[in-house]
């Protein structure tokens, strides 16, 4: 059994990233950030916020690059939906990528597992469970993934007999694609320097290691990266 090193009692804090241009997303992007994009009547991070509270997350972080005045409006201190919001600037035009919005504010996590979460997803995940989700010396990070297009020209990622995640060694098989949803140990980010670092330079050392788990995850799941995208999920969520 895998020994969870995140204090007791303590929930779990997590950390929204926010801070993309969206440039696959204009002209929606010019005047708005991808996060505050409505789906389904409502601002994809605000959905977020919401199902993080649920969940019993009460210390969010949220990394703002590009129009990132309109988040902090948005958000405020993140009492409606009572939990504690913070805001981590970013420089506007330049985003760290999600390896270096982490290492920005590596001292917040205090040494302690947390919820990293991509603001341009749309799905129905339960955020409790994940919460729960317990780390070791050995496994310094849990990825949650859906399965990968058969469309798509890429391998992504599969996974062993005991849920350890890897590279997939060839086009057949099961291949996954990462979910943009995990839970994270501060020490993935030992010796990374600050500044742009993207997400693939802090799990590959770990991949290789086998320090990684993951767990597929079926249920609803977008990744909101254009326009056609944008209109096809607010269909399919007017007419459920």
């Amino acid at each position: 059994m895998l020994v969870a090193d995140k204090t007791m009692g303590v929930p779990m804090k997590a950390m929204i990233l926010a801070a993309g241009l969206g440039k696959r997303l204009r002209p929606f992007t010019h005047h708005t950030p991808k996060c505050l994009l409505h789906i389904g009547g409502e601002p994809l991070l605000g959905r977020l916020i919401k199902q993080l509270a649920s969940a019993g997350v009460n210390q969010i972080m949220i990394n703002v690059a590009h129009l990132g005045h309109q988040v902090r409006q948005y958000v405020g201190c993140g009492s409606r939906w009572g939990v504690e919001i913070s805001i981590s600037q970013e420089p506007p035009h330049q985003p760290l990528e999600a390896g270096g919005a982490v290492k920005q504010v590596l001292d917040w996590f205090e040494q302690q597992p947390f919820l990293l979460i991509s603001s341009d997803i749309y799905a129905a995940f339960d955020f409790k469970k994940l919460t729960t989700q317990q780390l070791s010396d050995k496994v310094w990070a849990h990825m949650c993934l859906v399965p990968l297009d058969a469309s798509l020209n890429a391998k992504g990622f599969e996974l062993s007999k005991n849920g350890v995640l890897k590279l997939a060694s060839s086009q057949g098989g099961k291949r996954y694609d990462y979910a943009g949803v995990g839970v994270f140990h501060p020490r993935l980010w030992k010796g990374v320097p600050a500044g742009v670092v993207p997400f693939s330079a802090i799990y590959q050392p770990a991949l290789e290691q086998a320090r990684i788990t993951a767990s597929v995850y079926h249920g609803l799941w977008a990744n909101v990266g254009d326009a056609d995208q944008v209109r096809a999920i607010s269909r399919e969520v007017c007419e459920a």
